[in-house]
């Protein structure tokens, strides 16, 4: 599957590029960041087999990135799928501020099971997102869907991370001038000491709509430093 050999290309390109460890020195404070790689089983009701990994850098080298990429791929025996990547860049404008923003590029590959004669999607999202020193995000973009023909819609999200329960919660939405999708998810992380070399547990359900088709995904995976 060419979709297939996306996922484990992507996967052995961060193996090769390690983690790195940045020691940053502000008076009496060392702080120390560590590039993540988070890798785990992605699966859904209708597409059950799958993975899911994601990596992200805070330096590259000597030089502060922010940069960040996240790939998920689900399928079945019967040749359907569901390819979904994802790259950003945290800090475009506020860097030291009680905001942080980022700039996405998401890319969606779908080949799903539909009576509709053509069942081949493809997305292509560009988002601008603000998260507030509460946990709070808001994004807006616009989608780009590719089927029988092209048609350019909004995206809209909003997120909320709560800092005690280690629990998020999301809202997407992407309007059409005939249709509307949209994405519920929620996360749970179970963090555990820093001297393990498996950060934390973290576990995902989610509910999408996406052109009259539905599914819910799940999701369980681990970061390492």
């Amino acid at each position: 599957m060419k979709q297939l050999k996306t996922v484990l290309l992507f996967i052995f390109l961060i193996f090769q590029s390690g983690y790195s460890q940045k020691r940053q020195v502000k008076g009496d404070t060392v702080t120390y960041f560590k590039n993540s790689l988070d890798l785990g089983y992605s699966g859904a009701a209708k597409l059950p087999l799958g993975l899911h990994a994601s990596y992200f850098a805070f330096y590259l080298g000597e030089k502060e990135a922010y940069l960040g990429g996240v790939i998920q791929y689900n399928f079945d025996i019967n040749g359907f799928h569901h390819l979904n990547l994802l790259t950003y860049k945290n800090r475009i404008f506020y860097k030291k501020t009680n905001l942080n923003d980022n700039i996405s590029y998401n890319f969606q590959d779908r080949k799903l099971n539909l009576k509709q004669l053509n069942n081949h999607f493809q997305n292509h999202q560009i988002k601008y997102s603000l998260h507030s020193v509460n946990n709070f995000g808001i994004g807006v973009g616009i989608d780009y869907l590719v089927n029988d023909h092209s048609q350019t819609g909004g995206h809209l999200s909003i997120s909320k991370y709560f800092l005690k329960s280690n629990m998020n919660v999301s809202l997407s939405s992407s309007v059409f001038a005939n249709q509307i999708n949209y994405k519920i998810g929620m996360g749970k992380n179970w963090n555990f000491n820093n001297r393990l070399p498996i950060r934390n547990i973290s576990l995902g359900l989610t509910y999408e709509e996406f052109m009259n088709y539905k599914d819910l995904y799940f999701r369980v995976s681990t970061s390492f430093y």
